[in-house]
């Protein structure tokens, strides 16, 4: 199973715990030292307005590889599953 690098909005903190728990490499929002493969936001702003819950967006390379999570309602145990079950990337 790939374990996916995370990149979590600012204030996910019980979310971000489940993550390392579960051996995902973990970053704040601009803080990565590298690009994700999932981003997972709350209460989508302007940044983000229009997507669905789950989105493949294309990545800074031009690929199809970066998933993006609205984890606005959902329990930590769907958005692990949507993380385990991801096809946008590996």
């Amino acid at each position: 199973m790939n374990k996916f690098r995370v990149s979590l909005q600012k204030g996910l903190n019980q979310l971000r715990e489940s993550l390392v728990n579960e051996g995902y490499e973990v970053c704040y929002e601009g803080e990565c030292a590298a690009e994700p493969d999932v981003v997972i936001v709350s209460g989508i702003d302007s940044a983000y307005e229009g997507i669905e819950n789950t989105q493949c967006m294309i990545n800074s390379s031009g690929e199809t590889g970066m998933l993006l999570i609205d984890a606005t309602n959902l329990t930590h145990q769907k958005v692990m599953d949507l993380i385990k079950n991801n096809h946008c990337g590996k």
